[in-house]
C-alpha cells in the first residue's frame, strides 16, 4: 500500500510549497495543508502537487528526490522546447 502525501497550502520565502509524507516531523497543521492522495513514490506525489502549485518540491527529510528526477513543470517544458530546436 502507498503512503499518504500532503502539500502545504501556504507560501512564503521561508516556506515554499513542499510535499510531505504522513508522519513527517515538518508536516503542516491540518488547516495549512492539502491532501494529495496515496502514492507509491515521492516523485509521483510531487508531480501531483505541481498540478496545484508548479513550484512545489519534496521535503528533504520525507520526500527526497534523486537529482533531476522531478523539476518544476515550467523548466521541463522550456527544456523540451530547446531540445526541439
Amino acid at each position: 500500500m502507498g503512503t499518504y502525501y500532503y502539500v502545504n497550502n501556504t507560501h512564503s520565502l521561508k516556506q515554499p510549497y513542499t510535499v510531505h509524507a504522513a508522519g513527517c516531523q515538518h508536516l503542516p497543521t491540518l488547516d495549512q495543508r492539502l491532501f494529495l492522495g496515496t502514492f507509491y513514490t515521492p516523485a509521483a506525489a510531487v508531480q501531483q502537487a505541481q498540478k496545484y502549485y508548479p513550484s512545489a518540491s519534496g521535503c528533504a527529510l520525507c520526500c527526497p528526490l534523486p537529482p533531476g528526477r522531478v523539476r518544476h513543470r515550467r523548466a521541463t517544458v522550456e527544456q523540451h522546447k530547446v531540445a526541439e530546436i
